[in-house]
């Protein structure tokens, strides 16, 4: 507090729901003698000298703690009660502001846009104003569009003047109106029409009387009262219901204005509902005149970007629709509520259509049923990507890395988690594993199919067109959104487990295994009774066979095979599925062996289970993650 402040002989107490600006000017009004405003902000302490310049910004939104405190001992008031008449007494209920420099205009501004609130303006209800002349603070929300008690849409624009009411200086960062005048709280102290009034000490104010300002009743609309009630039990309780989900009341208004800019872009008045009254049906037809339409060319409409101020009739028309909206059981009944609206809105926004998302700041459960809606159309990243609607974050990728996946997916998660996807399609096991490896790639990073096929090693060419067969295949069976769902909890246990198995490092450590040397080969054959062939014959497909089993990888992709030019790797693709067919079931057991000697491992890479990455015992040390 200021040392010297004197406090006044007597101060009325604020009345029920007045905010600070009308406060002042009560009494100013009623104080003997009567004082003009600039006195009374000196006097209270709100401003260190009776000037113009001295004049605050963002007059009635907040005030230091300092001219709180000497505002509250002059009127002996407590400092929770002079807090509770300020803007901000909403701050962290129906908007949330940052930090903010009171010096600024700008800061006061650009905050209390970006949150939709009635920076320089106010409402009022002509009924309450008749039955006792003060300002409510909450009348300066524009969620508030009718008074509950009176069930009358309030009022934003002055008949007489044509301005908006709340004795504000818009043009000065909010400054009072007349303040080197006694106010009177009854009448609007706007300035008067262009060309009416007179300037300096002579200016005069607006004068209509705010008591008879013409109300308009709508007590016959149930479908507006209750919307009204819902918004006002929010701000109560500080917290609201979207999708089935309790958020807070911030997150509830934020959802709210993103909901509404969407009705404000695509919308008509056949599409917000019945039981609106006529006054604001015409203001809805009006809203939509204005904002322009497609012609038969399909013209592009002007977009009206959201502000911070909607007038009660335009707020009366929207929002019963945005608040059933928000109101959905669960995220699939508003995707089907959207889809109409986003429908419309795809006509005109086109190729930039899926941009809405962002201008509109969708986020939770709005976001994913935008995604959901927007999917048939979706880009293949956007509608299974880690962006996707299924991701369990979609604001990052999965943590894992591509080392982490193996070529061929673990036998054991593809057989119990996606085999079944994929019917009788007739695809090969090692196709459909190798495809689901791939998938999990993209998950986590900015990863397409033949980026995805580089990380693992494959054949960018014959990886994609792995890929497209799969998902031809799920989407004719009508299993590609439920395997998106199992792919997406696949990545998180992956991404859940501590210490990964490191696949891309054993294809590294054996990227040389070409065959195992003839002269054990040949003893080793021989102690089974077996003919162990020539020299780069059956030694060289055992060796990719156990190169597979190291890395949990295909064997076609063994480093046998990834060092032949064409021609020659598919001849001896040929030779090679020759050796799967007559020999491999004999030998399998003497390949396992083989490669358990190269190891230091108890289980082969291709043995190791999904779940058990972080055993130890599986893992050599030189391999495990640090």
């Amino acid at each position: 507090m200021t040392p010297g402040r004197r406090q006044f002989n007597y101060a009325p107490r604020p009345k029920p729901g007045q905010s600070f600006t009308s406060y002042i000017e009560t009494f100013a009004a009623e104080h003997l003698p009567p004082l003009d405003i600039l006195t009374m902000l000196y006097r209270t302490g709100v401003i260190e000298e009776d000037h113009f310049r001295a004049l605050p910004i963002g007059y009635g939104l907040t005030l230091t703690d300092k001219q709180v405190q000497d505002f509250a001992f002059v009127l002996r008031l407590p400092e929770e009660r002079v807090r509770a008449m300020l803007l901000t007494h909403y701050d962290g209920i129906a908007f949330s502001l940052q930090p903010m420099d009171v010096t600024t205009p700008k800061a006061y501004a650009g905050a209390v846009r970006s949150n939709s609130n009635l920076f320089t303006t106010t409402r009022l209800c002509p009924c309450c104003m008749a039955e006792d002349p003060y300002f409510r603070l909450a009348h300066r929300l524009p969620w508030l569009f009718l008074c509950s008690t009176h069930q009358v849409l309030l009022q934003h624009l002055c008949p007489q003047c044509a301005r908006p009411f709340g004795n504000f200086l818009k043009s000065r960062g909010g400054m009072p109106t007349y303040p080197a005048n006694v106010p009177d709280p009854s009448c609007c102290r706007n300035p008067p029409p262009r060309g009416e009034g007179d300037s300096g000490r002579n200016a005069r104010s607006c004068g209509q009387p705010l008591a008879e300002v013409t109300a308009y009743d709508v007590s016959g609309y149930p479908r507006v009262l209750a919307t009204q009630g819902l918004l006002e039990e929010v701000l109560e309780r500080g917290e609201g219901t979207v999708c089935g989900e309790r958020v807070s009341s911030v997150s509830y208004f934020g959802h709210l204005r993103s909901v509404l800019s969407l009705l404000d872009y695509a919308a008509d008045p056949e599409d917000l509902g019945p039981g609106l009254p006529p006054r604001v049906l015409e203001t809805a037809g009006q809203h939509v005149t204005e904002r322009g339409s497609a012609d038969d060319e399909g013209s592009i409409r002007r977009q009206r970007a959201t502000t911070a101020y909607r007038t009660p009739e335009w707020m009366c028309a929207f929002l019963p629709k945005a608040v059933e909206l928000l109101a959905q059981p669960d995220e699939i009944a508003l995707t089907e509520t959207l889809e109409p609206l986003l429908n419309q809105a795809r006509r005109f926004k086109r190729l930039h259509f899926r941009t809405l998302g962002h201008y509109f700041k969708f986020e939770g459960p709005v976001l994913r049923a935008f995604d959901t809606a927007l999917m048939p159309t979706a880009s293949p990243r956007r509608r299974a990507g880690y962006t996707s609607p299924h991701s369990h974050h979609p604001d990052r990728p999965y943590r894992y890395r591509p080392e982490h996946v193996p070529q061929l997916l673990w036998e054991e998660t593809y057989r119990t988690n996606f085999a079944g996807f994929f019917g009788e399609s007739g695809m090969g096991e090692r196709h459909l594993r190798s495809f689901v490896a791939m998938d999990l790639v993209r998950l986590c990073g900015d990863f397409g199919w033949i980026e995805a096929a580089n990380e693992l090693g494959f054949l960018p060419g014959q990886a994609r067109g792995s890929a497209n067969k799969a998902i031809g295949v799920l989407n004719s069976l009508g299993q590609y959104e439920t395997y998106l769902t199992r792919l997406h909890a696949t990545a998180a246990t992956l991404e859940s487990v501590g210490r990964p198995f490191d696949f891309g490092r054993r294809r590294q450590r054996y990227a040389d295994l070409m065959d195992f040397p003839f002269d054990d080969w040949q003893l080793d054959m021989r102690a089974l009774e077996l003919h162990p062939g020539k020299p780069g014959g059956k030694n060289r497909w055992a060796a990719a066979h156990a190169w597979a089993l190291l890395t949990a990888g295909h064997p076609r992709r063994a480093p046998v095979f990834q060092r032949l030019a064409y021609p020659a790797y598919e001849n001896s693709l040929e030779v090679f599925y020759r050796f799967n067919r007559d020999h491999l079931v004999q030998l399998l057991p003497l390949i396992r062996t083989l490669s358990l000697t190269l190891t230091a491992d108890q289980l082969l890479a291709a043995e190791i289970a999904f779940g058990a990455q972080e055993n130890p015992l599986s893992i050599p040390r030189e391999e495990q993650q640090p």
